[in-house]
């Protein structure tokens, strides 16, 4: 398109951008962002929020806060999509310490924590073998009007189970389906999810 004396815009990048960090190639995705900075285009959220989640699906988190740093010196403001991505990839990393101290500066920064946030944290406190602090933060959530989604109830649900607390894993599953949340595969397919079958009838 330059040859031809068609010039890029912002949009024009950030979709090629995006496409590199969906494919995994994210040293194409950087010569691209630089490329973009080099004639002048600055990069802005989407850029930024592309390529923070391209790294963190790598797990090179070391990359990823590089670029969250540097968007913040340059004046671009973190979005909730920003933080939730990184706290996700410190989560699935086993990274809890980073994951919360990052909660805490979205919340100081204003970003309100959402659904995506908690079940990120619920999550990642599971996979740490920390149930008690996944079930404080499922309480949390639900105290600040933050409606759990399928991820974080199936996570919960499963972890009552594991821990022989039936009654109460079938008190959530009853509520999540009156909020209409419909159980998934994941929870079905699980030797837990046989057990909630069984007591349900579903």
């Amino acid at each position: 398109m330059e040859k031809m004396g068609v010039s890029y815009d912002t949009v024009t990048y950030n979709s090629l951008i995006d496409g590199w960090c969906k494919k995994g190639n994210m040293e194409e995705a950087h010569k691209l962002n630089g490329h973009m900075e080099a004639r002048g285009v600055k990069p802005n959220i989407v850029t930024y929020n592309a390529l923070i989640d391209g790294y963190c699906k790598k797990g090179q988190l070391e990359e990823a806060n590089r670029l969250f740093e540097g968007m913040e010196n340059r004046g671009v403001r973190a979005d909730n999509v920003t933080y939730n991505t990184l706290i996700y990839g410190y989560c699935k990393k086993g990274k809890m310490m980073e994951a919360h101290k990052l909660r805490g500066a979205m919340e100081e920064a204003g970003n309100i924590p959402d659904v995506y946030t908690y079940a990120s944290l619920i999550h990642g406190e599971i996979l740490s073998r920390k149930s008690s602090e996944a079930l404080k933060l499922f309480s949390e959530m639900k105290q600040r009007g933050v409606l759990p989604n399928i991820c974080a109830y199936t996570t919960i649900v499963l972890e009552l189970f594991k821990q022989g607390r039936p009654d109460v894993a079938l008190r959530l599953y009853d509520e999540m389906k009156e909020h209409g949340i419909t159980p998934n595969d994941c929870l079905y397919s699980s030797r837990v999810g046989s057990q909630v079958l069984a007591l349900t009838g579903s």
